[in-house]
């Protein structure tokens, strides 16, 4: 787009620009801001109306009116009349006489010509059209000429054109082109200040006129093609400065319309003008209308040709155009429009200021700056416009759109590449649906630590050691990765993230990198599912001679530190803190009771008691603290109902172990024996028996919490 803009050497303005700003044309000329009608010299219409013809004999228009017309203008002393109509053949010898003589005897009349113009490169003489191609075409010499340019332009040609009858043109003032063509759209907005008539130029009707007025000769304007037509004031003519008249490249302006036909000048019919002209009380009525002014005459009966459709009015005679530049040209009221390199600028800064919204690939950022700079166009265009400038406004909204897609695009791209990136680093060890919550929050895993409520377990395999040493490498490698996989689709399936896998061991968390209210069930219900899909395992690999696996597992919960630890150039998506030493220390315990997983007070606290079977084994402090924690085995799912040996011995080993607790030994040791009774070998009750009959009741200090120290990691 900036591209196209800077490379085009007329203007930025396209199809889409004009329809905005006709709309804003209308809403301006509504709101009083817009062009305004000169008053000394203003210019008025005088219009032949339908009810002229009613009342002329056979329904034409008379040269003899116009010659009465003419002559009693004379007398009102206009600063110039401007027809826009051709008298392109004789009529009738008596009615032309008298026109032509009115013509010298008003000797301020401008009667036009009439071309069809295309861009050419050709300086060939224009064709005279209709029964004007039989006389030899005159064009007053004030009113052709060759002016100073400047640049390079690309002038539109008569090729065809209708001339004034030869008497009549003599006779005339002046003269001027009233061709007007349409833009694309039909819509008439530009006005042709100059087209050039062979190897010399004709000025406008418009521009005609107003030199004529301003006693400048047309040879002595400057076009500088591609900006203005500058026509210089001196001490010999009217203007008080100079007067820049802004072109295109072809020599077109904007025409600035004051208003609809009607709203825009005074206007009189021609029928008005005879009924009251002989009057002597509306002497002073038509010198005040008339004198000093400035006339167009042209017809706006109904069925005439010379209609046409204005960003203002749809079907209005065109004679409007003339009207409304000659106007301009007096009062000095142009419309200029914004360069190339205007447009490219406005669009550079969007693009800009939309990039700077999006530099953190930030779509929310994006659509705020995008939102700044289509808000600003129609407040800089409304602005511009009241300024007398036009500004092409689809063309900067249409480009700020454009800049906004390729944003998000380039922001998709770019976001999709971390994606890509954030996916390969977490998919290996975060389920899936973690995944996608991360992709749709990159910003949510923060580099460094932070504090998180969340609960972590450590797996291992038990007498791996053994079992390595005894195994075929090959066959070890292929059996740890099945179970690998089977304990990690579990964890993942229970929206844990698998932290490392160290040896035959694993570590894992749940509730992180996103918090959980239920991170402690995750981690107890992975722990349930690990152990009950490594009983299918175990007879799986008994039938294919391969050591079972029994893992032991520990699990703790608490705030722990979360983040990416290690250097700027490697570092591992992990936890640290007390709370993680605690969950590796539980899995090893179980060793020491016969337990196959082991959680803290910390996690029991949090646990959904009704779900799972759970008893206290013991209150232990761990090799390096001098905290006492309460651990617990969790053996299974609750089911209603359901009462087997376990619970019956769990039940009593609780019971036994809080009369523990409350130094109450003797019932303790009897319910540990009960416990007993139902599993002799139970490490734990065993121990604990053991333990009371160590314990010297009369020496036992206050501080007493029932707890043992643990000598091994």
């Amino acid at each position: 787009m900036l591209a196209y803009i800077w490379l085009n050497p007329t203007s930025p303005f396209n199809e889409y620009d004009s329809k905005v700003l006709d709309y804003i044309f209308r809403f301006t000329v509504r709101q009083d801001k817009g062009p305004k009608s000169s008053f000394a010299p203003g210019v008025v219409y005088l219009t032949i109306t339908d009810r002229y013809y009613q009342n002329s004999p056979g329904s034409i228009l008379n040269r003899s009116d116009l010659a009465a017309l003419n002559n009693e203008l004379a007398g009102l002393a206009p600063e110039a009349v401007a027809y826009d109509l051709i008298f392109a053949q004789p009529y009738a010898p008596d009615s032309d006489a008298a026109f032509e003589a009115s013509l010298k005897n008003l000797g301020c009349v401008y009667l036009p010509v009439g071309s069809s113009v295309e861009a050419s490169d050709s300086d060939l003489e224009p064709i005279a059209l209709g029964k004007s191609s039989a006389f030899k075409p005159f064009i007053p010499e004030n009113s052709i000429g060759t002016p100073h340019q400047e640049g390079s332009g690309r002038p539109f040609h008569a090729v065809k054109t209708v001339f004034q009858y030869p008497p009549f043109a003599k006779a005339a003032h002046g003269s001027g082109d009233i061709s007007a063509p349409a833009d694309p759209d039909a819509i008439h907005r530009h006005l042709f200040m100059v087209i050039k008539h062979g190897t010399r130029f004709q000025p406008s009707l418009s521009l005609s006129v107003f030199l004529g007025w301003a006693g400048i000769d047309f040879d002595d304007i400057t076009i500088h093609w591609g900006r203005h037509i500058h026509i210089p004031s001196d001490k010999s003519s009217r203007l008080s400065h100079d007067v820049n008249i802004p072109i295109d490249n072809s020599g077109r302006t904007f025409i600035p319309f004051v208003g609809a036909m009607g709203e825009d000048f005074s206007q009189i019919s021609l029928t008005d003008f005879f009924t009251y002209i002989k009057d002597p009380a509306m002497r002073g009525n038509f010198l005040e209308l008339f004198e000093g002014n400035f006339i167009f005459v042209a017809e706006t009966a109904v069925g005439i040709s010379d209609l046409g459709t204005t960003p203002l009015q749809k079907e209005v005679p065109l004679v409007i155009i003339h009207a409304s530049m000659l106007n301009a040209l007096l009062s000095n009221t142009f419309y200029t429009k914004w360069l190339p390199r205007d447009a490219a600028a406005a669009i550079l800064g969007f693009a800009l200021i939309m990039a700077a919204g999006a530099c953190f690939y930030s779509l929310a950022g994006l659509f705020g700056s995008t939102l700044v700079c289509f808000l600003s166009i129609p407040a800089v265009t409304l602005f511009q416009f009241n300024q007398f400038c036009l500004v092409p406004v689809a063309t900067l909204s249409g480009s700020c759109l454009t800049i906004f897609l390729v944003l998000v695009i380039t922001i998709e791209v770019i976001t999709s590449r971390e994606r890509a990136f954030i996916q390969s680093a977490f998919v290996k060890y975060v389920p899936e649906k973690v995944v996608k919550q991360i992709l749709a929050d990159p910003m949510s895993v923060r580099l460094g630590g932070h504090e998180m409520d969340l609960s972590v377990m450590f797996t291992d395999i038990e007498n791996f050691t053994n079992i390595s040493e005894e195994s075929p490498p090959a066959d070890l490698v292929t059996q740890i990765n099945e179970y690998f996989t089977e304990m990690t689709k579990i964890i993942h399936d229970h929206g844990g993230i698998i932290d490392k896998y160290q040896g035959d061991a694993i570590m894992a968390e749940f509730g992180i990198p996103f918090p959980s209210g239920n991170h402690a069930d995750q981690a107890v219900s992975t722990a349930l599912d690990m152990q009950e899909r490594l009983k299918e395992l175990r007879q799986t690999w008994v039938d294919r001679n391969r050591p079972p696996f029994t893992c032991r597992i520990g699990i703790n919960s608490g705030k722990m530190v979360v983040g990416n630890m290690g250097s700027d150039k490697v570092f591992d998506y992990t936890v640290m803190g007390d709370g993680v030493n605690l969950s590796s220390r539980l899995e090893g315990v179980n060793k020491k009771y016969g337990t196959r997983l082991l959680i803290s007070q910390a996690t029991y606290d949090l646990l959904s008691k009704q779900v799972f079977k759970t008893r206290i084994v013991d209150v232990i402090k761990v090799k390096g603290k001098n905290q006492a924690v309460r651990v617990y085995e969790v053996y299974g799912y609750s089911k209603q109902g359901e009462d087997t040996p376990k619970d019956r011995y769990a039940r009593i080993y609780e019971n036994a172990f809080l009369h523990y607790l409350d130094k109450d030994f003797l019932t303790a040791a009897e319910g540990f024996k009960q416990a007993l009774a139902i599993f002799p070998e139970d490490p734990a009750a065993c121990q604990l028996l053991e333990r009371i009959e160590k314990i010297n009741y009369n020496a036992l200090d206050k501080n007493w919490d029932g707890s043992v120290t643990l000598k091994e990691k």
